[in-house]
């Protein structure tokens, strides 16, 4: 698969992703490096860091992908393509809707830039272009890439090697994410609904409220920072299955945790203005982590206390804090399911943190999820007994 990093508009934003993440990996561990060139579709010969599969989670039900190559067509259609952006070929599926503008998707996953072991999973719009050749597809009017189908979700699901997830940045109306482990390798699996994106021209268009984003397509990409790589997140033992949300992607960032005010802190940024110029834009930034890996970062083992133990800070220049609506909410857990015989069938569910900042108004505003401080002695006393309790549970049930 073709390397297309420098033409994806959302790698630039990622070398700050991890700069000030805490990590609790020895500076004398070495660490694992993920591989530099586009995951492969898994094979006998290939059976780590590959893709595993992809499927399209359409309004009419679940449809696998089937791998497309370059040249072929069952259709003849082709679209306006980016030259400079070609594929190897695409996924799709029979009776795939070309009124959408495009006859399936290419699924990137691989480095976030060369630097770095941050992992990129991207879900292009693709198609074969007037010459045949399968590209990235391009809307005429704005001159950027064509909107991905707003009903149109995607799972894929990608098998690892020495590397461990610890959390994954999704840009994503809806989304989910789950790791398991096969023997010694883990597979994480995501899973998300395309969300309008603001695109800038420039990082200045993202500074102030003066910006106006050149296109609003709806986008699907995710951000994936392991707990061993150079650039590692949080502390080992994490489930890999804490996963952040935004539209927000100008300055789009893990987490920053920090262990001595037990706080999570990212920043969400956006041109402040609609291409209209005069219509705002809003964001959100969601944050679902398991009761588990809640345990580890903040202390907090028992769902019921977050919304008493938890601050929610929103810091903005000017007016994003007008209309921002704050929230902690629980999930329920869920129990595993077996069947007759008492062999289980699907595995049991830990409750969830679901903390969520709505409805703000760009450009760059600041959030922060921490420990109340009048708290804060309590549950940091708490979170150290707590870390390797929960470590090996996580190790147990997720590897």
């Amino acid at each position: 698969m073709k390397l297309f990093a420098k033409k994806f508009f959302s790698v630039l934003l990622v070398p700050v992703l991890l700069g000030l993440a805490v990590s609790g990996q020895s500076a004398n561990a070495a660490a694992e490096i993920l591989p530099r060139s586009d995951f492969p579709i898994c094979s006998a010969e290939r059976n780590v860091y590959c893709i595993a599969s992809v499927t399209f989670v359409e309004p009419i039900g679940e449809k696998p992908a089937v791998w497309i190559p370059n040249g072929t067509s069952t259709t003849g259609a082709t679209f306006p393509t980016f030259e400079k952006v070609s594929y190897s070929g695409r996924y799709s599926y029979d009776g795939f809707d070309l009124a959408r503008g495009y006859d399936g998707v290419y699924v990137r996953v691989g480095p976030a830039n060369e630097f770095t072991d941050t992992m990129m999973i991207a879900i292009e719009p693709a198609g074969p272009g007037p010459t045949g050749q399968v590209g990235r597809v391009m809307d005429e009017t704005t001159g950027k890439v064509r909107s991905l189908s707003p009903d149109m979700g995607i799972r894929v699901s990608v098998r690892l090697g020495a590397l461990r997830p610890a959390i994954t940045v999704g840009v994503s109306n809806t989304g989910a994410v789950n790791k398991v482990m096969d023997g010694e390798t883990p597979v994480l699996t995501f899973e998300g609904m395309p969300v309008p994106v603001a695109i800038q021209n420039s990082s200045k268009d993202c500074v102030d409220e003066t910006g106006i984003a050149a296109a609003k397509p709806y986008q699907l990409y995710a951000i994936v920072a392991f707990e061993n790589g150079r650039d590692p997140f949080g502390i080992p033992g994490l489930s890999g299955d804490i996963l952040v949300s935004s539209n927000g992607t100008c300055k789009l960032s893990s987490p920053t945790w920090n262990p001595t005010t037990l706080s999570f802190a990212f920043t969400a940024s956006s041109p402040h203005f609609a291409p209209d110029g005069t219509t705002v834009n809003r964001g959100f930034y969601r944050a679902s982590i398991p009761i588990n890996d809640a345990a580890m970062l903040f202390g907090i083992a028992d769902p019921n206390v977050a919304a008493t133990a938890l601050d929610l800070v929103f810091e903005d220049t000017e007016y994003g804090a007008q209309s921002v609506e704050k929230r902690v909410a629980v999930t329920k857990a869920i129990e595993a399911k077996k069947d007759k015989k008492g062999k289980e069938i699907a595995a049991a569910v830990p409750s969830k943190i679901v903390i969520s900042f709505t409805n703000f108004q760009f450009s760059s505003p600041k959030m922060t999820v921490k420990v109340k401080s009048s708290q804060l002695s309590k549950f940091k006393s708490k979170q150290k007994s707590l870390v390797k309790t929960y470590r090996a549970k996580n190790a147990k049930n997720k590897g």
